[in-house]
């Protein structure tokens, strides 16, 4: 990637999008519509964005979802290129990103796959990331070389291709550090909304710390 936007959609990608088994085509669903307007901004896309409708038995509830698909063998390539799979939640590789547009693609992920959320409410602030083990262990040594707590990882998920991990940061430091990193190249005001909102209602000023 070149800039922080196409980093932050990689980060999205790599979250909740797929490739076609074709490999003719990709797509992202997400039940955010306002993440799937910012892809279609960032790649300059008159793609339509299809509304899901599904209903749970379970719980007697009808869940929406959106989904756009790109179908472009060129782009599909490239993102195979920095490994993206069909199987992406448990093969999908670190994408190359370069350190300048790491914490960009790291706002693309935690807006696919990541939490903010004032525990009991009472303060205590926490922030997690979900992804496979590969794109996991690389974003700990990232994290390492920035001094956040070396915490364990958290299996939530596996099968014969992988495993997906959880990482969560409690410490009110490490937190605020990766909230002032994540949005601090928002060059068009890509980041979904509402986890941006409890970031901004909950941090605490570094000096505060």
């Amino acid at each position: 990637p070149n800039s922080h936007d196409i980093a932050y959609l990689i980060g999205l990608l790599t979250s909740d999008g797929s490739i076609d088994k074709n490999g003719y085509g990709f797509q992202i669903t997400s039940k955010d519509i306002e993440i799937l307007k910012y892809c279609k901004e960032i790649l300059k896309s008159e793609h339509k964005i299809c509304k899901i409708e599904s209903f749970d038995k379970r719980t007697n509830k009808i869940y929406v979802r959106y989904n756009i698909h790109f179908a472009s063998k060129m782009m599909t390539n490239d993102l195979i290129k920095l490994g993206l799979t069909n199987n992406k939640s448990f093969t999908c590789e670190m994408p190359k990103i370069d350190d300048d547009y790491f914490w960009s693609f790291l706002r693309g992920l935690f807006d696919g796959d990541g939490w903010i959320t004032d525990t009991n409410n009472n303060g205590k602030l926490s922030i997690g990331f979900s992804a496979s083990e590969r794109i996991m262990n690389k974003i700990k040594i990232i994290f390492n070389k920035n001094n956040i707590s070396d915490n364990k990882l958290q299996i939530v998920s596996e099968n014969e291709n992988g495993k997906i991990f959880d990482l969560k940061i409690n410490s009110y430091r490490d937190v605020n550090f990766l909230i002032n990193k994540m949005y601090e190249n928002i060059e068009n005001n890509y980041f979904l909304k509402r986890k941006y909102n409890i970031a901004m209602k909950l941090k605490k000023p570094l000096y505060e710390i």
